[in-house]
């Protein structure tokens, strides 16, 4: 779900007419207004280890994306999540995971917006690591 965000900003606004010996105070005020981003598509990549899980994604398109957030449920100490991505990736290999154990990994879209970080509505998928060294591949499409 998309959320419009409304942004003020109110300047103290001081005009003299020197022919007229008037003073004028007044407050401007500018009205800007933007959407989050939307949602990027989440999916498996190639490859599922004991330590490891390759992970891709989709853009989201008509967005000026600045960079992603990929998190997961449960947080491994050794893990490299939670981390900001480059706009640029659709790829991404999380290490650090436990053999044998279920994860859910949570990839927001962002925007910056006045200095300040707008996430998307987060795209979600599971994935379990194998319990042994035996790798999974999975067939490319």
């Amino acid at each position: 779900m998309s959320n419009t965000f409304h942004h003020f900003n109110v300047f103290n606004v001081h005009i003299a007419k020197r022919l007229q010996q008037t003073n004028f105070n007044s407050n401007l005020l500018l009205f800007s207004t933007y959407t989050e981003p939307a949602s990027p598509f989440l999916e498996l990549g190639d490859e599922i280890h004991t330590t490891y899980v390759d992970l891709e994604w989709i853009a989201p398109t008509g967005y000026l994306v600045a960079g992603y957030k990929l998190a997961s449920d449960p947080e491994e100490e050794n893990s490299n999540l939670p981390i900001e991505l480059a706009s640029d990736l659709d790829e991404y290999r999380v290490t650090g995971l436990a053999p044998g154990r279920q994860y859910k990994f949570h990839l927001y879209a962002f925007a910056i917006v006045e200095g300040e970080k707008i996430y998307s509505d987060p795209s979600e998928i599971s994935a379990r690591t194998c319990k042994s060294n035996i790798n999974q591949s999975f067939p490319s499409n």
